[in-house]
C-alpha cells in the first residue's frame, strides 16, 4: 500500500533540512546534485541507444545512479530525485530501473514507483515554496521555470497540492 502523499512530503522536506538547515535556506531551484553529494550517492551517465527508453537506475550495492544523458536536464533532475527516492524510502530495494511511463499510472504500476515519483516532486518542487510562488505567479510553466522542472512534473506536483484539477 502506498504512504500517504503529507508522509512522503515531511520526509522529503526532512532531508532538505538535512542539507540546508531550513526550507527557508533552499535556493530555487533545488539543487539535486546537492542532494546527490549529501548522500554520498556515487553517479554516472550512460549513453548508450539500446537503453534509451531508460531514463535511470538505481544500484544499492553500489551506491550508484544512473542517468541517461540523452535525457534534459529537467528529466536529469528529476530522475535522480527519483531514484533518491528509492535510496530513503525503500532500504529493502536492492536496485532499480525508471524506464519512461505515460502518465496516468496504470494498475501494474508498483506502489514503490509511485512513491518515489510524490517523494521527488515534494523534494524539487516543497509544497511550502510552490505555495509562495503560485501566489506570485499562478501558471505551470512559471512554476516549471522557477522549479527548473519539467511542465509535466510541475503539473504533476500543483495537482497533488490541489493547486490546479
Amino acid at each position: 500500500m502506498m504512504r500517504d502523499i503529507s508522509e512522503l512530503e515531511h520526509v522529503a522536506n526532512e532531508k532538505l533540512k538535512e542539507i540546508y538547515g531550513s526550507l527557508d535556506n533552499v535556493e530555487l531551484p533545488v539543487n539535486i546534485n546537492k542532494i546527490v553529494d549529501h548522500f554520498e550517492l556515487n553517479t554516472y551517465v550512460f549513453d548508450d541507444p539500446q537503453w534509451s527508453h531508460i531514463s535511470g537506475a538505481w544500484d544499492r550495492e553500489k551506491n550508484a545512479i544512473y542517468i541517461n544523458n540523452n535525457d534534459s536536464p529537467r528529466r536529469q533532475a528529476f530522475t535522480l530525485a527519483h531514484e533518491i527516492a528509492h535510496y530513503c524510502l525503500h532500504q529493502d530495494q536492492k536496485y532499480d530501473v525508471l524506464q519512461r511511463k505515460n502518465f496516468p499510472y496504470t494498475e501494474e504500476t508498483d506502489d514503490k514507483e509511485k512513491e518515489a515519483d510524490a517523494f521527488a516532486a515534494a523534494l524539487l518542487m516543497p509544497r511550502e515554496l510552490v505555495k509562495n510562488q503560485w501566489d506570485m505567479v499562478p501558471t505551470v510553466s512559471a512554476i516549471a521555470s522557477q522549479f527548473g522542472v519539467s511542465s509535466s512534473t510541475a503539473s504533476y506536483r500543483l495537482k497533488s497540492m490541489g493547486l490546479i484539477t
